[in-house]
Protein backbone atom coordinates (compact mmCIF):
# COMPACT_ATOMS: atom_id res chain seq x y z
CA UNK A 1 0.00 0.00 0.00
CA UNK A 2 1.13 3.42 -0.92
CA UNK A 3 1.71 5.50 1.84
CA UNK A 4 -0.60 7.89 -0.30
CA UNK A 5 -3.18 5.18 0.13
CA UNK A 6 -2.70 5.13 3.59
CA UNK A 7 -3.12 8.70 4.64
CA UNK A 8 -6.25 8.32 2.91
CA UNK A 9 -6.79 4.74 4.79
CA UNK A 10 -6.55 6.71 8.25
CA UNK A 11 -8.85 9.94 7.09
CA UNK A 12 -12.05 7.62 6.53
CA UNK A 13 -12.18 7.36 10.63
CA UNK A 14 -14.06 10.85 11.88
CA UNK A 15 -10.95 13.08 13.40
CA UNK A 16 -11.96 13.02 17.49
CA UNK A 17 -12.50 16.45 17.44
CA UNK A 18 -15.44 16.83 15.58
CA UNK A 19 -16.53 14.55 17.58
CA UNK A 20 -20.47 15.71 19.32
CA UNK A 21 -20.61 12.78 22.16
CA UNK A 22 -23.32 10.53 20.25
CA UNK A 23 -22.45 7.62 22.77
CA UNK A 24 -21.97 9.22 25.83
CA UNK A 25 -25.27 10.47 25.48
CA UNK A 26 -27.08 7.36 24.79
CA UNK A 27 -25.13 4.11 26.16
CA UNK A 28 -24.36 3.14 29.38
CA UNK A 29 -20.78 1.97 29.99
CA UNK A 30 -19.56 -1.46 31.75
CA UNK A 31 -16.98 -0.64 33.81
CA UNK A 32 -14.86 -3.07 36.87
CA UNK A 33 -14.68 -2.43 40.60
CA UNK A 34 -11.13 -0.65 40.21
CA UNK A 35 -12.49 2.04 37.14
CA UNK A 36 -16.20 2.87 39.67
CA UNK A 37 -13.99 3.79 42.43
CA UNK A 38 -11.97 6.21 40.40
CA UNK A 39 -15.46 7.57 38.87
CA UNK A 40 -16.76 7.89 42.25
CA UNK A 41 -14.40 10.02 43.32
CA UNK A 42 -14.17 11.91 39.80
CA UNK A 43 -17.66 12.58 40.64
CA UNK A 44 -17.62 13.98 43.91
CA UNK A 45 -15.09 15.90 43.05
CA UNK A 46 -17.78 17.27 40.21
CA UNK A 47 -19.99 17.59 43.28
CA UNK A 48 -22.22 15.16 41.95
CA UNK A 49 -24.06 12.03 42.84
CA UNK A 50 -22.52 8.94 42.40
CA UNK A 51 -26.02 6.68 43.24
CA UNK A 52 -27.49 8.51 40.49
CA UNK A 53 -25.08 7.35 38.02
CA UNK A 54 -23.00 4.25 39.02
CA UNK A 55 -24.84 0.80 39.19
CA UNK A 56 -24.26 -2.59 40.05
CA UNK A 57 -24.79 -5.67 37.49
CA UNK A 58 -23.61 -8.62 38.76
CA UNK A 59 -19.61 -8.79 39.13
CA UNK A 60 -19.55 -5.54 36.91
CA UNK A 61 -21.09 -1.58 37.28
CA UNK A 62 -21.74 0.28 34.98
CA UNK A 63 -21.25 4.28 34.06
CA UNK A 64 -25.62 5.31 33.65
CA UNK A 65 -25.40 8.53 30.49
CA UNK A 66 -28.00 10.26 29.60
CA UNK A 67 -25.91 11.99 29.20
CA UNK A 68 -22.86 10.87 31.24
CA UNK A 69 -21.73 13.03 33.91
CA UNK A 70 -17.91 13.48 32.74
CA UNK A 71 -19.73 15.10 29.08
CA UNK A 72 -19.82 18.74 29.23
CA UNK A 73 -19.90 20.87 25.69
CA UNK A 74 -20.44 17.55 24.21
CA UNK A 75 -16.27 16.94 25.04
CA UNK A 76 -15.31 14.13 27.84
CA UNK A 77 -13.76 16.09 30.81
CA UNK A 78 -11.84 12.79 31.89
CA UNK A 79 -11.14 12.15 28.61
CA UNK A 80 -7.11 10.96 29.90
CA UNK A 81 -8.92 8.89 32.40
CA UNK A 82 -11.65 7.36 31.19
CA UNK A 83 -13.05 3.96 31.11
CA UNK A 84 -11.46 1.67 29.13
CA UNK A 85 -14.95 0.73 27.54
CA UNK A 86 -15.14 4.17 26.31
CA UNK A 87 -11.31 4.18 25.31
CA UNK A 88 -12.05 0.86 22.99
CA UNK A 89 -15.27 2.17 21.83
CA UNK A 90 -15.22 2.29 17.96
CA UNK A 91 -17.67 5.46 17.20
CA UNK A 92 -18.43 4.69 13.80
CA UNK A 93 -21.06 2.46 15.38
CA UNK A 94 -22.55 5.92 16.28
CA UNK A 95 -22.68 7.19 12.95
CA UNK A 96 -25.85 7.38 10.46
CA UNK A 97 -26.54 4.78 8.54
CA UNK A 98 -25.97 7.24 5.53
CA UNK A 99 -22.13 8.07 7.41
CA UNK A 100 -21.34 4.16 7.00
CA UNK A 101 -22.50 3.23 3.73
CA UNK A 102 -20.40 6.26 2.57
CA UNK A 103 -17.08 5.44 4.77
CA UNK A 104 -17.72 1.73 3.52
CA UNK A 105 -17.73 3.01 0.06
CA UNK A 106 -14.54 4.95 0.49
CA UNK A 107 -12.89 1.91 1.92
CA UNK A 108 -14.14 -0.53 -0.79
CA UNK A 109 -12.89 1.64 -3.57
CA UNK A 110 -9.69 2.57 -1.54
CA UNK A 111 -8.95 -1.51 -1.26
CA UNK A 112 -10.30 -2.53 -5.03
CA UNK A 113 -7.27 -0.05 -6.22
CA UNK A 114 -4.64 -1.45 -3.81
CA UNK A 115 -5.76 -5.21 -4.59
CA UNK A 116 -5.61 -4.10 -8.09
CA UNK A 117 -2.06 -2.10 -8.08
CA UNK A 118 -1.42 -5.36 -5.92
CA UNK A 119 -2.00 -8.04 -8.99
CA UNK A 120 -3.67 -9.81 -6.04
CA UNK A 121 -6.72 -10.52 -8.29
Amino acid sequence: MSKEQAERLAKLDPPCHLCTGICCKQMAVEINRSEADNLIGLLLVLEKNPIKYIFSDGDMFKLAADPCPFLEDDKCVIYDHRPKACEAFNCIRALPTTEIMKKNADLRKLLGKYLKDSNIF
